[in-house]
């Protein structure tokens, strides 16, 4: 899809669909606890050329007790 002029806003930043991506893996960390880092990464979010890019990342752990 090829970028277009952003409608009805009266600016002429052009819609870019977002680009996402993301790390999501599990490990076990020890004995019986699972650790699972997940990293997000989204290029112009909202669909604006003109936005900064977003990182996101957090942690889960899972106890098997």
């Amino acid at each position: 899809m090829l970028p277009t002029a952003d409608r009805g806003t009266g600016t002429d930043a052009l819609y870019v669909p977002d680009q996402k991506h993301e790390i999501n893996y599990g490990y076990p960390a020890t004995r019986g606890l699972m650790a699972r880092p997940n990293l997000h990464c989204v290029k112009s979010p909202g669909g604006a050329a003109r936005s900064d890019s977003a990182v996101a990342g957090w942690g889960q752990f899972i106890a098997d007790c």
